[in-house]
């Protein structure tokens, strides 16, 4: 489950030098979750860093949540439904995408059970269940979108883009392919890749 992780750089084994830390450490626990009806990924690991070590206190004790900047939800499927043609997709592995500072990767810590051994591991990218991921998550985007001008793409980007998964639609097909187009281009510039695209247009049938 964590070999995949490991070959595209999201974790890390911990060097033998840097097992015993003198900087905050915390191993979060985790658990499979199985989804045989998923698209993509049936099984994945669920992290929990909500759990509380031995002193009582867990990672997300430790962390800001930061402000919600999601937009209004009601308002994003009000706006959805405007249109002839609706386009939606996600991020692939969005919170994996943003990098952890190295001097914090320690209290991202978890075991791995492989074959027979034992491995001491951690994240290199956000994982999913810290407190504060959706905030960053958010953040990041918003500062990426910055460098652009506003475009209508960009400006729905900005407003129906809700945690990851992205609503949005157009009075024609040709104008669908071309937000298809300008939204995959500028959120594959900050390493946030589309997929899962659905449409109610047959151009977008896979």
């Amino acid at each position: 489950m964590f070999t995949d992780y490991e070959q595209e750089g999201i974790i890390e084994e911990v060097p033998s030098s840097e097992v015993v830390s003198s900087q905050p450490t915390y191993y979060m626990p985790h658990r499979p979750v199985v989804k045989e009806s998923g698209s993509s990924t049936k099984v994945r690991p669920v992290f929990d860093a909500s759990a509380t070590s031995y002193n009582g206190t867990s990672l997300n004790d430790c962390l800001e949540s930061g402000p919600s900047l999601n937009p209004d939800l009601v308002k994003v499927l009000v706006r959805f439904r405007k249109r002839k043609v609706a386009l939606t997709a996600d991020i692939t592995k969005a919170f994996l995408q943003i990098c952890v500072q190295p001097e914090d990767r320690d209290v991202h810590r978890f075991l791995w059970k492989c074959k027979d051994s034992i491995r001491m591991t951690r994240f290199v990218r956000v994982p999913f269940g810290n407190t504060s991921s959706p905030f960053l998550l958010n953040a990041t985007i918003k500062y990426h979108l910055q460098s652009y001008p506003d475009t209508e793409v960009v400006k729905e980007l900005k407003d129906n883009l809700y945690v990851a998964d992205w609503l949005s639609g157009a009075d024609t097909a040709d104008e669908a392919c071309e937000k298809f187009k300008e939204s995959q281009s500028i959120l594959a510039e900050a390493g946030f890749p589309l997929s899962k695209w659905h449409s109610n247009c047959k151009l977008f049938a896979t």
